[in-house]
């Protein structure tokens, strides 16, 4: 008889968009990503696409208490962002977009924040996400992750770099060739189809990333097209 409850609360839930899963070590993904910094004695988070804080609050929330460097080119997402880190004296900001080179550039604001880049949006992004659209521009300061973090690490630093730049990740990589020597993780957004004029795709991102000596360990998908169930993009780690 419980048997048959149980079925019948977890066919509800599913019929109204719901799931009950059990907790382990690798799940949420916020379980998977400790257990592998764990792993690999990481000590320090490079976080570039910060918006808000989203992925430097759950680290928080998850339990890791080590240092974060956070990275958030659009001024009113970043004003959010200090305000979250003012009260945690191991996580610092910066108001700036991370590329290749230090200078300027104009980034281009979607109506979802998240899903604002450097490059122009394509049509098959509009489509699957018609909110995401480009709303207004800004101009920003450009920084390599080299030329500023290469004062603060110590020697003792082991690093996740963790890259969510829409479309702009391998500009991200190739300013940042000194870090690297110090970076034991790499978590990347990777796109299976084109979402940004430029962008590099999956297979051109796992090629960058085995030529500086990473290889995947885990994919999980982030963007889907709903009209077609269609994986857009993936988070990788390597």
């Amino acid at each position: 008889m419980m048997g048959s409850i149980k079925r019948a609360v977890l066919a509800a839930l599913r019929r109204a968009g719901y799931e009950i899963v059990s907790l382990g070590p690798l799940y949420p993904a916020a379980n998977r990503r400790l257990t592998m910094m764990a792993h690999h004695g990481v000590n320090t988070v490079v976080d570039v696409g910060a918006n808000t804080g989203q992925y430097a609050s759950a680290l928080r929330q998850a339990g890791y208490k080590e240092e974060i460097f956070s990275f958030e080119p659009l001024s009113e997402a970043y004003e959010e962002l200090e305000k979250k880190s003012r009260r945690d004296p191991k996580w610092r900001v910066f108001h700036c977009a991370i590329g290749e080179e230090n200078g300027e550039a104009e980034i281009n604001i979607a109506g979802n924040s998240e899903s604002s880049s450097l490059l122009p949006m394509l049509d098959a992004h509009i489509r699957s996400a018609p909110e995401s659209k480009y709303r207004a521009t800004e101009v920003v300061k450009v920084s390599a992750l080299d030329s500023v973090l290469e004062p603060l690490l110590s020697k003792e630093s082991r690093v996740l770099l963790k890259i969510d730049t829409q479309g702009y990740e391998h500009h991200v990589i190739k300013g940042a060739r000194a870090l690297l020597q110090q970076v034991h993780l790499i978590e990347c957004e990777l796109s299976l189809t084109p979402l940004y004029e430029g962008q590099y795709l999956f297979q051109d991102m796992l090629e960058l990333l085995n030529g500086v000596g990473f290889e995947p360990v885990h994919f999980e998908p982030v963007f889907s097209d709903l009209k077609t169930g269609y994986c857009l993009q993936v988070d990788g780690t390597f």
